[in-house]
């Protein structure tokens, strides 16, 4: 995909119009859609202005789906974690990007699993989408069972235990890296 493809692929995900992105950019609609038309080659300065207003690093204008800036993460693709002694699985449902403002991980729980208190600057959010977990928020502990959900701040102290005969499986967002 060449950088005027990807122009307008980040443009139409924003929901961004050529005038916005000319009005956010200095830059004439005409001018930008020669760009996204591969009509002419924008200077290195120009690519940094339209990747700045589209909200994304001038070089996520370069790489293919293959690289880095992937948006799609096959299941076959995911980064895995497991941490043997917690009996806990993490899978990354996100590549790590320069830009990257949450870390999304779908989390699997052998029964007895638990994570260890900890704590982290940030916010957390949860939903248990299998099994039972119980859950400690600074002195306070909450059961979830499948379909709850929790959203706090990540720097209370917090853990969590599997407490269902079977595994437990959430998806955890958080705005700090897990792995």
């Amino acid at each position: 995909m060449n950088v005027g493809m990807k122009i307008k692929e980040f443009r139409t995900m924003k929901g961004l119009s050529l005038a916005e992105l000319a009005k956010n950019t200095g830059f004439t609609r005409s001018f930008l859609s020669q760009v996204e038309n591969d009509k002419t080659s924008p200077s290195i300065a120009s690519l940094i202005k339209i990747a700045n207003a589209l909200g994304v690093i001038p070089s996520q204008l370069f790489f293919e789906e293959r690289g880095e800036e992937k948006i799609i993460v096959r299941k076959k693709d995911r980064e895995i974690f497991v941490n043997e002694k917690s009996r806990v699985r993490f899978e990354r449902l996100a590549l790590r990007t320069p830009n990257k403002k949450i870390e999304p991980v779908l989390v699997t729980i052998e029964p007895g699993g638990f994570s260890g208190l900890y704590q982290a600057e940030g916010l957390e959010f949860a939903i248990l989408m299998k099994g039972k977990v119980e859950l400690t928020l600074g002195n306070k502990a909450y059961i979830l069972d499948k379909g709850d959900s929790v959203y706090f701040e990540a720097s209370l102290p917090h853990s969590w235990k599997n407490v269902y005969k079977g595994k437990s499986v959430g998806l955890w967002i958080g705005t700090v890296p897990y792995f």
